[in-house]
């Protein structure tokens, strides 16, 4: 990577196990981060650099379902997913006007995936949906008094309708999702390599219904 200091950096390892994400800024300067960079070191050795985000890189996760896709997220207020194979990402999506600090993909839908907003808000997309805007947007419950920045977003490996998050007020909120987002469907394995595919070639687009959430618990 370039020289200069490493801010917040993540690993997430993919679902082949031969490569691993961090990211890096390519310089510190009182303070302010210069733009910085996402690599995919392969465990053979080298790396490849993707396209930058213009701030801080704050989240990522590989796909458990497709070895080649990622998320990231930023302060820039941008949730980006990219493909092992080429620098640019596929999709550039921008939920809202605030740092996101986390993503995270469903571990039982291969194209559903959340980004954790400084808003106080989750925004959960859906692929099979739409490539372009969230199917739903989850706020937190007053019961905890005034919002804080989420900080940290995780569906559920066994319970596949929780979802689950961390608040900079140190609250942990459970959500419960609608049917639709916590099932997979039909061939939806196939479906996330095709849409990959297609955005890989500059196309794109899905329709579909779209489904919510409730918030199930506060702690």
């Amino acid at each position: 990577p370039d020289p200069g200091a490493l801010f917040d950096s993540e690993v997430s390892t993919s679902s082949n196990r031969a490569a691993f994400f961090y990211a890096a800024s390519c310089a510190l300067f009182g303070g302010f981060v210069a733009a910085p960079h996402l690599y995919a070191a392969a465990a053979q050795g080298g790396h490849t650099r993707y396209d930058a985000h213009a701030g801080p890189v704050l989240g990522l996760d590989a796909s458990p379902f497709h070895r080649h896709l990622f998320l990231s997220t930023g302060a820039d207020a941008s949730l980006r997913l990219y493909s092992l194979l080429q620098s640019k990402p596929l999709l550039v999506l921008e939920p809202a006007v605030c740092c996101l600090h986390s993503a995270a993909w469903s571990h039982t839908r291969p194209t559903v995936f959340a980004a954790a907003a400084a808003n106080g808000s989750v925004y959960l997309y859906d692929l099979l949906v739409s490539t372009s805007s969230a199917v739903a947007e989850i706020k937190q419950s007053q019961q905890t008094g005034p919002a804080g920045a989420i900080l940290a977003v995780a569906f559920n490996p066994r319970m596949r309708s929780f979802l689950a998050c961390g608040d900079a007020n140190g609250f942990v909120h459970v959500w419960n999702l609608s049917w639709g987002l916590a099932n997979v469907r039909p061939g939806e394995k196939d479906e996330l390599s095709r849409i990959a595919r297609a955005l890989s070639d500059g196309e794109g687009g899905a329709g579909g219904e779209q489904s919510g959430a409730e918030e199930s618990r506060s702690e």
